[in-house]
């Protein structure tokens, strides 16, 4: 990638590609300087030079892309995309939406059967939660773990007795 220098300040602005063709600021009207390969390319109050880019490792997991740095060095501009950690916070917020499997597969098989078992019996305002509840995961496929209708649904299991609030707890944690 082609970047253009300004001497007088050591400050590089990116071409975004290889240029044949560059118009420097100094430049009026449709005046453009035809560049050919040769870089690091000396025009006057500034240098054409192509960049050596540096991409660091990325752990998708616990990782993201940070500042890209640029440095410039007499002629030679290196530019750095950066790998930097996400924070609890952006961890948190990329974890709470799971599979409605990965949802399912967060309760023992007895917490199961038995949530399954009060959705049948419960009393008719009870069983009309649940069963919206459910049906609103199924849809769509996913569960949102800090959505306030997951935890009202979580705690409905709670006071029909299916799980303890420390289950509760432990289900809801991304």
């Amino acid at each position: 990638m082609d970047y253009l220098i300004k001497k007088s300040s050591s400050t590089a602005e990116s071409l975004g590609a290889t240029v044949s063709e560059v118009k420097l600021p100094t430049q009026s009207g449709g005046d453009k300087v035809f560049v050919g390969d040769k870089r690091p390319l000396d025009l006057g109050d500034y240098v054409l030079a192509k960049a050596t880019e540096i991409t660091e490792p990325l752990d998708a997991a616990t990782q993201k892309r940070g500042e890209t740095a640029v440095v410039v060095v007499g002629d030679t501009v290196t530019v750095t995309y950066t790998a930097v950690d996400l924070t609890q916070g952006e961890i948190n917020e990329r974890d709470r939406r799971i599979p409605f499997d990965a949802f399912e597969g967060r309760f023992t098989a007895q917490e199961w059967d038995d949530a399954t078992d009060y959705s049948l019996n419960a009393a008719p305002e009870m069983r009309r939660k649940i069963k919206q509840g459910l049906q609103r995961a199924t849809a769509r496929n996913s569960v949102d773990l800090l959505d306030p209708k997951t935890d009202a649904f979580l705690t409905i299991l709670v006071n029909g007795g299916v799980i303890t609030g420390t289950r509760k707890t432990a289900i809801l944690t991304p």
